[in-house]
């Protein structure tokens, strides 16, 4: 992703990111990888402890933490709103 700044009054086109893109392969295993997961109810996320959920989010919160900037210039750029509401 690449993020730019742009003067005031500038007609600079600004490249905010890209869109995410697989294959349908690609896609189909991330859908059976899901639907496994799930398996009515019975799945491996669907039965694990509220332990295991709660580790696996906070491992995710961490991750997301080191991109977090990131995330909040892409939002202000979609959204046109401040940092303080991105």
């Amino acid at each position: 992703m690449a993020l730019a700044s742009q003067e005031a009054g500038s007609e600079e086109k600004i490249l905010i990111g890209y869109q995410a893109r697989m294959s349908e392969e690609d896609s189909l295993k991330a859908l059976d990888a899901a639907v496994a997961s799930w398996n009515h109810g019975r799945g491996s996320w669907a039965v694990a402890s509220p332990e295991h959920r709660i580790a696996k989010v906070e491992e995710l919160v961490k991750e997301l933490k080191v991109v977090r900037d990131d995330v909040v210039k892409v939002l202000m750029w979609e959204t046109c709103k401040p940092a303080e509401t991105a």
